[in-house]
């Protein structure tokens, strides 16, 4: 991917591929970057940008929950 900011141009590989390419050679897309740091780029997404963070936060939930409740129940069944 290439982009300008600044009267720079900046290219960049995403980390994200696909097979068959989401889009066409010379297609326009837009980028997300940081000002200070253009370098550090990636193709903007939408939705779909904060589906990963999400997915990988709920599984961490669901998997510290369960390990509470299995904690829970082998306490609950030893006598004191």
């Amino acid at each position: 991917m290439e982009f300008e900011h600044a009267g720079s141009k900046y290219r960049f590989k995403d980390s994200v591929s696909s097979n068959p390419p989401s889009y066409r050679t010379g297609e326009r897309v837009g980028v997300l970057y940081d000002p200070d740091h253009p370098r550090d780029a990636r193709i903007d997404r939408g939705r779909w940008n904060r589906v990963v963070p999400i997915v990988i936060g709920g599984s961490g939930a669901l998997f510290c929950l369960l390990g509470f409740w299995i904690l829970k129940r082998r306490s609950a069944g030893k006598p004191c």
